[in-house]
């Protein structure tokens, strides 16, 4: 899975290393139609909750043996495969200190349960959030 992470692309609403495109840059649809048809996707995001998130990446690989990884951003951080299925419980905009510190319109919090019962907080680009809702249903089959 490593090569397959190293090779993917960003998805439209994502670049490397924290960043995230407000508008422009990609086709959100493009991106959907090339995870089904195999490609990896790059999806820049955060996992924690309201007051503390740390900055990483999902890399979404349908083909392959974990299709949905956590990759945290800097070194000696540990790659996670998130377990299928993968259920977003709630899509809601950042709240309170969140959206004071990421913006309202820019993301969108994705509350996930995972297949080992792990409940996650994921902060994804409002224009990728389409991109994970699908990949997350799609890993399951």
């Amino acid at each position: 899975m490593m090569d397959a992470m190293d090779r993917g692309r960003y998805a439209a609403g994502s670049r490397p290393r924290f960043g995230v495109r407000f508008v422009g840059g990609g086709d959100p649809e493009r991106d959907v139609r090339d995870l089904l048809g195999g490609e990896v996707l790059k999806v820049t995001a955060r996992l924690g909750g309201f007051d503390r998130t740390k900055p990483g990446e999902l890399v979404l690989a349908l083909g392959a043996d974990d299709p949905v990884v956590w990759r945290p951003y800097g070194p000696g951080k540990h790659t996670e495969a998130l377990t299928p299925p993968l259920r977003i419980a709630a899509d809601t905009r950042p709240r309170g200190r969140l959206a004071l510190l990421l913006g309202k319109l820019a993301w969108r919090v994705l509350d996930v349960r995972t297949g080992t019962g792990d409940a996650l907080t994921l902060v994804v680009s409002t224009l990728d959030a389409a991109l994970v809702h699908r990949a997350f249903e799609e890993a399951e089959s």
